[in-house]
């Protein structure tokens, strides 16, 4: 099968982009709870939790919020979340399928 120039079916990295920008702004709808925009420890440790985001191996939630935070404002940002996509490229491509797979089960 060969979707997108891609065989065997997988998304190309296009739209594995807009799946995880759709997917971050579900997370962000269901867990800003003060609807300030951004998601402070509390709500990303809630969020974790509740979506079966999977962490690359080392990674504590509170060391992800910390790498996404960057402007050090001690919230996260739908903009940050997105930024933070960039360093997705470093990872390895289990990783990756992992992290997507937690995410179309949320």
């Amino acid at each position: 099968m060969n979707i997108g120039g891609i065989s065997g079916g997988q998304p190309n990295a296009s739209e594995m982009r807009a799946n995880m920008s759709l997917k971050m702004s579900e997370i962000f709808a269901k867990n800003d709870e003060d609807g300030d925009g951004g998601l402070s420890l509390k709500e990303f440790l809630a969020a974790s939790e509740t979506s079966g985001i999977k962490r690359p191996e080392g990674f504590s939630a509170k060391d992800m919020f910390a790498q996404m935070d960057l402007d050090r404002d001690s919230q996260v940002t739908k903009n940050e979340m997105l930024a933070s996509q960039a360093s997705l490229g470093k990872l390895s491509s289990g990783t990756m399928s992992s992290l997507l797979a937690a995410q179309e089960a949320v």
